[in-house]
């Protein structure tokens, strides 16, 4: 059975010098950032030794599968027309946007209540939308199921196969057309 400090190596370490007090606080500041790179290094070799490599490149693909997946979701309702556009980058994309007449204003009274009159930013009442882009829930609804099972069924791949078969599972998820 296995100790408690080889378990978690960093179960033996000191966080701050019992004397920091003492020193001086620039003193103390440096021996505190050097106990946290200590720290950090103490970490990273524990998770190296405790954590195989390929169980971190699956957690790895996963990471980019779920990435990957909110990309796609974000298409999805732009298609659909869910939801609202991205807000502009620049000035002249918000003025063109707004020439285009690519916005709706949504303000109430319920809102005006539920802010007290206070308004943090002006801008949060303009929804960026495409008024030539209707919105389609049905549709949105049926691709919505078409991604999720496309994405369990290539998050089981990457889990239960090899690390090469995983990557090459979300390559296809990756590459494949939701409409």
């Amino acid at each position: 059975m296995m100790s408690w400090t080889e378990v978690h190596p960093l179960a033996n370490l000191q966080y701050l010098p019992r004397d920091c007090m003492k020193n001086s606080a620039l003193a103390c500041q440096q021996e505190k950032e050097n106990t946290m790179q200590t720290l950090n290094i103490v970490a990273h070799a524990a998770q190296s030794e405790q954590y195989p490599t390929d169980q971190r490149q699956r957690d790895h693909l996963i990471s980019r599968l779920h990435s990957i997946k909110n990309d796609k979701a974000q298409e999805l309702r732009n298609t659909f027309g869910i939801g609202e556009m991205p807000a502009p980058r620049t000035p002249s994309e918000m003025v063109e946007r707004i020439k285009e007449g690519k916005f709706k204003v949504e303000h109430t009274d319920e809102l005006n209540d539920s802010y007290n009159e206070f308004y943090y930013s002006p801008w949060h009442f303009i929804k960026w939308i495409d008024p030539s882009v209707k919105e389609d829930r049905p549709a949105y609804d049926a691709a919505e199921k078409k991604l999720d099972k496309l994405y369990d069924d290539t998050r089981d791949e990457i889990i239960v196969a090899d690390v090469e078969k995983g990557l090459a599972a979300l390559r296809q998820f990756e590459s494949t057309a939701i409409n």
